[in-house]
């Protein structure tokens, strides 16, 4: 039996600085970064991953990439911000072409890469329904009978005749799901945008790629979300500095995976060059340096204030800024977010460090890491870093007798509660007041 894809010596590489001017936007950047210096100031940076440069000034986002998903695979592609995962997804995709080696696909493909993918702005939802079929080789009669299906799964039914410019990124993304999961394709390919929708649609899709999973189709699922991985995937394919790491079951992958990503961030706490997730702003003010403060050992235990040391710079003259943080359990759920006030002003040029703490907020035993992200005048993000500062909680000797560890199903807070005897004759206090 033929692959459904086979990836064989894949590579892609770029020139660092140099844009394709093929529009007229494009030839005015280039000016102005010549006129303002951006560019050499880019050029002499020299990446985290400076080994990826070839001695051609080539940088080479993928090298030598191979592997093969068979026909029914719900294969996982995982790695962090820049490891070369979007950029495998759309030579899959045939957005972009590769540099050396090959891929062949042997089905009809749905890509969902980014908000809006695929969607012309100007064409309403219905027309887009269509457009998209049509792409993927289907007749009309063919997207009409699966039409009010794609309509009611993306909930944008008193919408569907609006030109998709005016579509929230939600709504974009629910109606460009619903279009790749519906209209049958044998391939589909996801990466990463289920994390614009909310909650409750990320896992209805969760839910229609593991149907879809379930009655043969494959897919290529990319995401931070370990948890979703684990849950939907049978294999991973772990992507690190552009070249496979690891291929194996999705458990071991996912270990392996994170051990790295704890490693890595222990050993440096500079982020200066660390890949930016997309929604990170025009980095304005930007982070340089993020390292655990409190507890330096990175061993929390319960009860302990964590605190976090965040030293950042600005690049123009900021009035008001201020900083958000999210934990993350061990495989990527999101468990809670702190937002704190504004910080007060930063002059471009200058940097000014901070100490980010939290007091005991009840963390579980277990293993957690965040993400940062810088807001001016509290609504703008102007620079977030992903997966930094990894910390454990160390059991405190107060779980019951007879269990020997956390369990996974009591979750991951520890909540405080009081027991105290009361005199079970007496009315509820509500009850009593009610009745003063």
């Amino acid at each position: 039996m033929l692959p459904a894809v086979r990836v064989q010596n894949l590579g892609k590489s770029f020139r660092l600085g140099v844009t394709h001017a093929g529009s007229l936007r494009e030839l005015v950047n280039r000016a102005t970064s010549r006129l303002t210096g951006r560019a050499a100031r880019a050029a002499s940076r020299v990446p985290e991953d400076a080994g990826r440069v070839g001695s051609d000034g080539l940088f080479w986002a993928l090298r030598d990439v191979s592997f093969d998903v068979q026909p029914g695979q719900v294969v996982g592609v995982i790695g962090r911000n820049g490891a070369g995962k979007s950029t495998l997804l759309k030579i899959l995709s045939r957005i972009t072409y590769p540099s050396t080696g090959r891929v062949e696909i042997n089905g009809r493909v749905a890509s969902l890469l980014e908000v809006g993918t695929g969607f012309h702005p100007e064409l309403t939802g219905r027309e887009n329904v269509f457009l998209n079929g049509t792409i993927l080789g289907m007749t009309k009669r063919e997207v009409a009978r699966s039409f009010d299906e794609i309509v009611a799964f993306a909930e944008v039914d008193k919408f569907i005749d609006t030109p998709v410019k005016r579509y929230s990124s939600g709504m974009h993304v629910r109606l460009a799901f619903a279009v790749a999961a519906h209209l049958q394709p044998e391939i589909l390919f996801v990466d990463e945008v289920l994390a614009v929708g909310d909650a409750s649609f990320q896992q209805k899709c969760l839910a229609k790629m593991s149907d879809l999973g379930n009655d043969g189709r494959t897919i290529l699922f990319v995401s931070h979300n370990m948890g979703a991985v684990r849950q939907l995937t049978s294999e991973c394919v772990v992507i690190h500095d552009g070249a496979v790491l690891y291929r194996g079951p999705s458990d071991q992958a996912v270990d392996r995976y994170l051990e790295r990503q704890r490693s890595a961030a222990r050993a440096s706490t500079n982020v200066v060059d660390l890949p930016r997730v997309r929604w990170a702003g025009d980095r304005s003010v930007e982070f340089v340096d993020v390292a655990l403060r409190s507890p330096a050992s990175h061993k929390l235990t319960v009860g302990q204030r964590l605190a976090v040391a965040v030293t950042v710079r600005a690049k123009q003259d900021v009035n008001q800024f201020g900083f958000t943080v999210t934990i993350y359990t061990n495989d990527g759920e999101p468990l809670a977010t702190t937002f704190g006030d504004s910080v007060g002003s930063i002059q471009v040029g200058q940097s000014r460090t901070f100490e980010l703490e939290i007091p005991d907020a009840g963390f579980a035993p277990g293993s957690y890491w965040m993400s940062m992200a810088i807001l001016r005048s509290s609504r703008v993000v102007v620079d977030a870093v992903h997966e930094v500062a990894p910390f454990e909680v160390l059991p405190d000797g107060r779980i019951p007798s007879g269990f020997t560890e956390w369990i996974v199903n009591w979750g991951n807070l520890r909540i405080p509660m009081t027991c105290k005897p009361i005199d079970r004759l007496a009315p509820p206090v509500e009850a009593a007041v009610s009745r003063s």
